[in-house]
């Protein structure tokens, strides 16, 4: 199964090279996973996801409804929690532009 930091590497790697006259894919990537010079992005994606670990309000009223709830499977509750709360920052950050 794909780490975390492998996916967050990877989108952005695609996306660093959005605006290169030869892009970025994600197939370049999957060409060489263990080239060295993709950790680059692999410690910017450690950095970017250690930024999102303290929560902020947004996320925290996003997260916090599953709190109550108490029923159903607890990892999809916790993947429910964790995706509404991720969408939460993104859309906050949006707002900010």
């Amino acid at each position: 199964m794909e780490t975390m930091v492998e996916r967050v590497a990877r989108a952005i790697f695609v996306k660093a090279g959005a605006h290169e006259v030869y892009p970025s894919t994600e197939a370049d990537w999957l060409k060489a996973p263990d080239d060295p010079a993709l950790e680059t992005y692999r410690e910017q994606a450690r950095a970017a996801i250690e930024a999102m670990r303290p929560a902020n309000s947004a996320v925290l009223q996003a997260v916090s409804k599953y709190a109550y709830e108490g029923w159903g499977d607890p990892e999809t509750i916790a993947l429910q929690a964790w995706q509404d709360g991720i969408d939460a920052a993104l859309s906050e950050s949006m707002k900010e532009k």
